[in-house]
């Protein structure tokens, strides 16, 4: 299945711990899941980079013809809203 991958970058004043905690709770719960006519989304996943400390990649696994934009716009608006810089890095 088709997964996009984003980076995540925080700001030094951002907590590693209260962050973690605000992906879980906040973010992957506003995340659209669907079915559409376009696709749904299959699973979310977070990772932390070993070597950079406040450095995430998250990937959003879906089917269908593409990832629907309607169901990360929220997330996305939360994360720019905690100080949270966000880029897509590609789809795999």
């Amino acid at each position: 299945m088709p997964t996009n991958l984003y980076e995540i970058t925080l700001p030094s004043k951002v907590k590693i711990r209260e962050f973690e905690k605000f992906m879980l709770e906040e973010v992957f719960p506003a995340v659209g899941r669907g079915p559409t006519r376009v696709g749904s989304v299959k699973e979310l996943r977070l990772l932390k980079d070993i070597k950079v400390a406040r450095k995430y990649f998250w990937t959003i696994e879906w089917d269908g013809l593409r990832l629907f934009e309607g169901f990360v716009e929220a997330p996305f608006e939360k994360l720019k809203a905690y100080g949270a810089n966000v880029e897509l890095l590609g789809t795999l």
